[in-house]
């Protein structure tokens, strides 16, 4: 039987030092916001040549009208030969002028490598930021709800079992989760737009769901063990959910795999931005889990019995 419990102070000190790392990168190189949250304009293009780098493109927006922007190469039309090509220039630099709207589609225009039609229309979008706001916002009250939401579910469900505890520590394990997935974005400066706040929700529930099986067993082997120690009781629970852990959450990390594999083959970006978080999500679901809700959820019980025992003793102590 593996001993989770006995090793909490190593994963303690694992989930610390990323949480950490995360922090400083955020301090540092702060989140990069996709188009939806900051505003700013689309530019669409149908061109006729599938195989330049988004590099290239990149390269000369910035030297059309000198702005950085995000390519993405969305659909194929595979029968005409045809790919839509999408650039987005935030305005956290300002709002595109009208010469520099012109200028940036004359580029294209003029750039053979793209193959741009000129008798093609070109489709302009202007992103205001007060939507991404809006937006933010209710993702970050649709989260906080969702975590209280739990808490009360848990606290009922495991009432006899101490479940407010169990609630509040595995929305621990949730926000550890999703910390990592904000780390990971900001690492490698992947944009957060609505499809990372659905996917985030997401992971909420799917983790809540594999530690709420760990706590389920606990609460029935609190009645198999009534003299047992909570550590003994929650590591026994552990290992006799660890396979069908390890293998719901695996059958369901190649899943997401596979639709992000194809995504990706197809140039589906909206299915490629909502898998992503979702297997990172899914893969520290596994972790936290195992190694943070259910450790910490063992010393709070611990503290609890600890402060009983003391007030039972302060008690006996005193004179009649």
């Amino acid at each position: 039987m593996i001993d989770f419990i006995g090793k909490r102070r190593y994963s303690f000190a694992a989930s610390a030092l990323v949480m950490a790392i995360g922090l400083i990168l955020f301090a540092f190189m702060g989140i990069n916001l996709d188009i939806q949250f900051e505003g700013g304009s689309i530019f669409e293009f149908q061109i006729r040549n599938a195989d330049f780098v988004t590099a290239e493109a990149e390269a000369l927006v910035r030297d059309a009208i000198g702005r950085s922007c995000s390519v993405q190469k969305l659909q194929a039309y595979s029968g005409e030969g045809i790919t839509l090509l999408r650039i987005q220039i935030s305005k956290s630099e300002g709002d595109l002028t009208g010469e520099e709207r012109s200028a940036l589609i004359d580029a294209f225009y003029d750039d053979a490598r793209f193959h741009v039609d000129r008798d093609t229309e070109i489709n302009v979008q202007y992103v205001d930021p007060s939507m991404g706001d809006e937006m933010r916002n209710n993702g970050i009250m649709a989260v906080a709800a969702s975590s209280l939401m739990i808490i009360v579910y848990i606290a009922i469900r495991f009432r006899r079992t101490s479940g407010f505890s169990a609630g509040v520590t595995i929305v621990v394990g949730l926000l550890h989760d999703a910390v990592v997935v904000i780390a990971f974005y900001v690492l490698f400066r992947i944009p957060i737009n609505d499809s990372f706040i659905a996917a985030i929700l997401t992971i909420l529930g799917y983790s809540a769901n594999d530690t709420i099986v760990i706590y389920d067993r606990v609460r029935e082997n609190v009645r198999k063990m009534p003299k047992a120690e909570s550590a003994d009781i929650v590591n026994k629970s552990i290992n006799q959910s660890l396979t069908r852990t390890i293998n719901t959450s695996a059958t369901t990390i190649v899943t997401v795999a596979i639709v992000f594999a194809f995504a990706k083959a197809f140039n589906i970006q909206s299915l490629v931005d909502f898998t992503i978080p979702l297997i990172l999500g899914f893969t520290t679901g596994i972790y936290s889990s195992l190694f943070i809700c259910s450790p910490l959820w063992v010393m709070w019980l611990d503290y609890r019995k600890g402060r009983k025992r003391a007030r039972g003793k302060g008690l006996r102590a005193k004179p009649r």
